[in-house]
C-alpha cells in the first residue's frame, strides 16, 4: 500500500498533464506519426520487425532503430481506447507507469520502505528535469527513459542475489530496442550479469547454483521471444541489424571523443539546470552548467570512497555504488563514441544515472548518521525526507500540468484540421473509396504535417500510400506506386504552395495561423533571403536552400548573415495547403 501510494505521488501529475495535453486534440507529427503508424500496423500480415528508421547510415536511405518492442508494448492500450491519438498518448504513458511501478517494487525488495521512498523522490526529480511532454510524446528517445531505471535497478538486484535478471532482460531490451544509443551500455551489461550469475553458479552453494541456473535460464528464453522480430529481418527482410553494426564500425562523421564526450556527460549531472529547465529538451541544449555537474559528480565520489574505504552501511550499498560506478563509465564511453550532433536526447540515460548517484549519496549520508548517532529517529526520517521531497516535486509538476504543451502546438493543430477537410474532400470526390498518393513539399519542416496527413487519413479509415523515398520512415507495405492511386494528395508548405493549382491541381485545404503582421515580416525575410541566397551562390544552391530552409543553416556554404535570418524565418508559422491531383 505504501508503494502504491508513492506511485501515485509519482506519476500523478503526468495523468493530469495527459488531459491538459489534448486540449485541443493533439496530432502526432514526424516521427510521432510514424510511431502510431507501426503500432497499428501489431498483430496485421505488416507488424513490425525493426524499430523507428533513425540516424543510422545515408540519410537517402536509412537503417532503423534495433526492434520493435515499444510498437507491441502500446499496441493493447492503443486498440483498447479506440485508437485515437490520445490513445496513443495514453498508451505511451501506461508503459512509463509500468516501469515507475518495477522500480519501486526492485527497490523495497532491495531495501524495504525506506530505500523505496528515496527511489520515489528520484523519480520525482526525473519527472520534475524531463518535463510532462517527454512522458506523453511516444517519441522512441522518450520511452525507455524510465525503463532504464528499472534496467540499473535490476542489475544491482542481480548482483546481490540473482533475483530480477528477468526484468534486466526484459528492461535492457525494451531501452536497447527502442532507441540505439542504449545498445551497446545495455549489451555490456547483460553480458557482465551473465558473467556474475556464471561465478556464483561455480562458486555458490547448491541452492544458488539451481536457483541461478534456473533465471539464466528463464531469461534467456524471454530475451529470445523478444528479439526475434530483429532477428527474422535480419535473415529474411532489410538486415537492419548488420546495418546498424556497419554504421557503428564506420560512422559517417567525426565522434565525440573522450574530452568532449566527457564534459557532455558531466554537465547532465548538474541537476540545478535540470531544475532551472521547463522540458527535457531544455536540458541538454547547452554544455556550460560543468560545475554543478562536477558537484554532483563529486559528492557521489566522496561517498563511494566513505562507503568502501570505512565500509559504511550494508554491504548491499556498496554494490549499489559498484554498479553505479559501472554504469557511468559506460556513459564516458558510450559519449566518447557519439558521431555528428550530440543531439540533448542522447543523454537521458546520464541524467537517470545522475538521480541514482543523489540516491546513494543520500543513503550514505543516511548511513554515516545511523551509525554516528544510533538515534530511532534516524531511520525515520529517512522515510520523511524523501517523501516530503517527492511530494514538494510532485506539487510542482502537478501545478505546471494543466499547461502542457506538445512540443509543436502549431503545426499538430493546424495537421488536424487540413486532415479533416481532406478527409472530407475525398469522400465527396469518389466516397473515400479510392486509392490515394501523398505527397510532400515542406522547406519549413521537412515533412513534419506530410507524415502526419499520412496517419491522419489512415487513421480516418482511407486506404493512403507514400512515395519509394519514404519506405523506410513510413514502412515497405504503404508505398504506393502512381499507377496504383486513384489520385494524389499534395500537402505544400510555405514557399512551396505557390504554382500547385497552375498545374491543375485543386486545393481542398488551407491553414495559414499567421497574424498580419507576421505575414508582413515574413513577406520581408523572404525577399531579404531571396536576396543573400543569390548574392551567395548559383542558381543550383539557391533552389537547395530554398527547397529545405530548415536544413539550410547545417549547410557549411550558407553564408553566417544567411544563417541567422533562416533560423528566424523558421520561428515565423507557416501555411500550409493540401491539393489534389489526378492521376
Amino acid at each position: 500500500m505504501v508503494g502504491a501510494g508513492l506511485h501515485a505521488l509519482v506519476t500523478a501529475p503526468l495523468v493530469v498533464a495527459l488531459v491538459a495535453f489534448h486540449r485541443p486534440e493533439w496530432h502526432p507529427l514526424t516521427d510521432l506519426a510514424q510511431t502510431e503508424m507501426r503500432v497499428r500496423d501489431v498483430g496485421t500480415a505488416d507488424s513490425p520487425l525493426v524499430g523507428l528508421a533513425g540516424r543510422i547510415g545515408p540519410w537517402t536511405d536509412p537503417g532503423s532503430h534495433p526492434g520493435p518492442l515499444s510498437f507491441w508494448a502500446m499496441a493493447p492500450v492503443h486498440r483498447l481506447l479506440g485508437g485515437t491519438a490520445l490513445a496513443f498518448s495514453a498508451a505511451g504513458l501506461v508503459l512509463h507507469l509500468v516501469a515507475f511501478a518495477l522500480v519501486l517494487r526492485i527497490a523495497h525488495r532491495r531495501g524495504g520502505i525506506p530505500l523505496m521512498a528515496g527511489v520515489a523522490a528520484a523519480c520525482a526529480l526525473l519527472v520534475r528535469a524531463y518535463g510532462a511532454v517527454v512522458f506523453l510524446e511516444p517519441w522512441n528517445p522518450f520511452l525507455p527513459v524510465v525503463w532504464w531505471l528499472a534496467f540499473v535497478l535490476a542489475a544491482w538486484s542481480v548482483v546481490e542475489d540473482g533475483s530480477h535478471l528477468v526484468v534486466a532482460v526484459v528492461a535492457g531490451s525494451f531501452c536497447a530496442q527502442t532507441h540505439l544509443p542504449y545498445l551497446g551500455t545495455v549489451g555490456v551489461g547483460i553480458g557482465a550479469l551473465i558473467a556474475v550469475c556464471g561465478y556464483r553458479i561455480v562458486t555458490g552453494s547448491p541452492e544458488e547454483r539451481r536457483r541461478r541456473i534456473v533465471a539464466l535460464a528463464t531469461a534467456g528464453l524471454v530475451g529470445l521471444v523478444l528479439w526475434l522480430p530483429p532477428l527474422i529481418d535480419q535473415v529474411a527482410d532489410t538486415h537492419n541489424l548488420g546495418r546498424i553494426r556497419g554504421s557503428l564500425q564506420h560512422p559517417t562523421e567525426p565522434a565525440a571523443g573522450l574530452v568532449d564526450g566527457a564534459r557532455e556527460v558531466v554537465d547532465r549531472f548538474g541537476f540545478d539546470y535540470w531544475l532551472s529547465a521547463s522540458d527535457g529538451a531544455e536540458v541538454a541544449a547547452s554544455s556550460t552548467r560543468t560545475p554543478g555537474g562536477i558537484l554532483v559528480l563529486g559528492l557521489w565520489l566522496a561517498a563511494a570512497v566513505a562507503c568502501w574505504s570505512g565500509r559504511v552501511g550494508p554491504p548491499s550499498l556498496r554494490r549499489f555504488h559498484a554498479v553505479l560506478a559501472a554504469g557511468v563509465v559506460l556513459a564516458f564511453v558510450s559519449s566518447s563514441r557519439i558521431s555528428g550532433e550530440r543531439w540533448f536526447y542522447l543523454y537521458f540515460s546520464v541524467m537517470g544515472l545522475a538521480v541514482l548517484c543523489l540516491l546513494a549519496t543520500g543513503w550514505t549520508v543516511a548511513a554515516v548518521v545511523a551509525e554516528r548517532t544510533r538515534r530511532p529517529g534516524v531511520r525515520r526520517a529517512a522515510v520523511v525526507a524523501p517523501v516530503a521531497l517527492a511530494a514538494l516535486l510532485s506539487l510542482s509538476a502537478a501545478v505546471a500540468a494543466p499547461s502542457v504543451e506538445p512540443a509543436d502546438r502549431g503545426r499538430a493543430e493546424a495537421l488536424g484540421i487540413l486532415a479533416d477537410d481532406t478527409a472530407a474532400a475525398l469522400r465527396r470526390a469518389d466516397g473515400g473509396t479510392g486509392r490515394y498518393l501523398v505527397r510532400w513539399e515542406d522547406p519549413v519542416g521537412i515533412g513534419a504535417q506530410g507524415m502526419g496527413l499520412v496517419n491522419e487519413l489512415e487513421r480516418a479509415g482511407l486506404t493512403v500510400g507514400i512515395e519509394e523515398g519514404h519506405r523506410v520512415a513510413g514502412t515497405a507495405h504503404r508505398v504506393m506506386a502512381p499507377g496504383e492511386a486513384t489520385a494524389v494528395v499534395v500537402l505544400a508548405v510555405g514557399p512551396a504552395i505557390d504554382g500547385w493549382e497552375d498545374q491543375g491541381a485543386r486545393r481542398v485545404a488551407l491553414v495559414d495561423p499567421r497574424t498580419a503582421a507576421e505575414r508582413d515580416e515574413q513577406e520581408a525575410r523572404t525577399a531579404r533571403l531571396d536576396a543573400t541566397f543569390r548574392a551567395a551562390g548559383d542558381d543550383a544552391a539557391v533552389e537547395r536552400w530554398w527547397r529545405n530552409l530548415f536544413v539550410a543553416p547545417l549547410d557549411p556554404d550558407l553564408p553566417p548573415a544567411a544563417r541567422a535570418e533562416v533560423m528566424a524565418y523558421l520561428d515565423l508559422p507557416a501555411p500550409a495547403a493540401v491539393f489534389l491531383l489526378p492521376t
